[in-house]
């Protein structure tokens, strides 16, 4: 690895969305309360935007940030977070559960550096 001193962590959810995706306020939402369980400050954003497969937002951290594609009308929700200050994995799947609501089997993470 390349400058192994140098904190960066990457995570990916992908879910199944059981909640009405057309709804912003449940981007605005989740990208919030995710910036505050994280312990991450807030640069910019969180932004939503209706693009061309589905709802996307963004929140710029002092840390990196956080990105949320959605692909309608499959309900999938793709959830990218990266920093170069560590955080809890375990409280973004919680989050993420928490607003988008996937059934246990509609649920995927990974993560890397």
């Amino acid at each position: 690895m390349l400058q192994p001193n140098i904190v960066r962590q990457r995570m990916v959810v992908e879910l199944i969305s059981e909640v009405d995706l057309h709804d912003h306020n449940v981007f605005y939402k989740f990208l919030s309360e995710l910036t505050t369980a994280i312990g991450m400050k807030v640069f910019f954003g969180p932004i939503v935007a209706d693009c061309e497969l589905g709802p996307s937002a963004w929140v710029a951290w002092m840390e990196s940030g956080a990105q949320v594609h959605s692909f309608l009308p499959s309900n999938l929700v793709t959830i990218d977070c990266y920093s170069c200050k560590s955080y809890d994995s375990v409280t973004v799947v919680e989050v993420s559960k928490k607003y988008f609501k996937p059934k246990p089997e509609n649920i995927e993470f990974w993560q890397g550096r």
